[in-house]
């Protein structure tokens, strides 16, 4: 398959002001790093649906007071999985219990880091990480890296030159892959493996969207069941669509902020990283953001 690289929603967002806080406490990385991974309980995929409340806007995200966080890790090398996340914070521990409560997966600065990364073919390790801007040349291996600050359901989607959207986490080659992702654990996409660019030339689109609540997703989950069975359907492409458009509305009114990240800052984080992050005074279960991969 051919794989490309360019920023195509993201538009870099001046700071908020919020009250007297100095300009550097509102970039999308210094929140993003702020956020306590503790207590993160989910609700499970299987037969979740939307009911009639569920929320349509960010209108009715949950406010949530300025109250102190405990500082994340400073990035662990994604590659070195020895440490892991902190006690707490593996999905699978933390997955909401069949108990009745009700789950309250929304959290204050909700956050993804990605990398480009290219590997080497031989050894799929990674050689480096690139600009997002990089033009990437035939013959490249390369992989997406991303790490959230809390637990949740990742997708990956790509849509290649001819117009069709296709899942690449979850693979639809592998039924049994889970999507459930940890917090501070960085997940590899293809897991375990890397895209050959090949030719023609062109630019393809990539579209990323963590999320605490399935039930937001449920129609995008639906979708992506039945392309997998080998359905046609534009269901797909509509649900795509349809949440590209409102992280579009989010990066305007500047509740989501992205941040590149040229040169390390802490051990462990490679350079050109780029932080998407909810900086909104309201509780966020979801983001999501949209790249472009080009080569020549």
């Amino acid at each position: 398959m051919s794989f490309p690289i360019r920023l195509f929603v993201i538009f870099l967002l001046s700071p908020l002001c919020w009250g007297q806080q100095p300009p550097s406490e509102l970039k999308a990385r210094t929140l993003f790093y702020r956020e306590n991974p503790d207590n993160d309980r989910l609700p499970k995929t299987s037969g979740t649906k939307p009911g009639k409340d569920k929320k349509s806007d960010a209108s009715k995200r949950t406010a949530v007071s300025g109250t102190a966080r405990t500082p994340g890790p400073s990035g662990s090398e994604p590659n070195d999985t020895s440490a892991g996340p902190p006690k707490g914070t593996g999905v699978g521990d933390t997955e909401a219990k069949d108990s009745g409560a009700p789950a309250t997966p929304e959290v204050q600065n909700l956050g993804l880091r990605y990398n480009l990364v290219l590997v080497d073919h031989a050894s799929n390790k990674v050689i480096e990480s690139v600009s997002p801007t990089h033009n990437f040349q035939e013959g490249d291996c390369v992989a997406i890296e991303l790490m959230p600050n809390r637990s949740g359901y990742l997708y990956v989607l790509e849509q290649g030159s001819s117009g069709k959207w296709i899942s690449l986490f979850p693979n639809p080659k592998l039924p049994e892959e889970s999507n459930k992702v940890a917090a501070w654990a960085a997940v590899r996409v293809p897991q375990g493996g890397f895209f050959r660019i090949k030719p023609p030339k062109g630019e393809e689109r990539v579209f990323v969207i963590l999320t605490r609540n399935p039930a937001n997703v449920y129609e995008l989950q639906e979708s992506i069941r039945k392309e997998n069975g080998g359905a046609p359907s534009s269901l797909l492409a509509e649900n795509i669509d349809r949440i590209r458009g409102e992280s579009e509305k989010r990066l305007q009114t500047r509740d989501l902020e992205v941040d590149t990240v040229d040169q390390p800052q802490t051990a462990g984080e490679r350079p050109y990283s780029v932080y998407v992050t909810n900086v909104s005074d309201v509780a966020s279960d979801e983001l999501s953001i949209g790249f472009q991969i080009k080569h020549n």
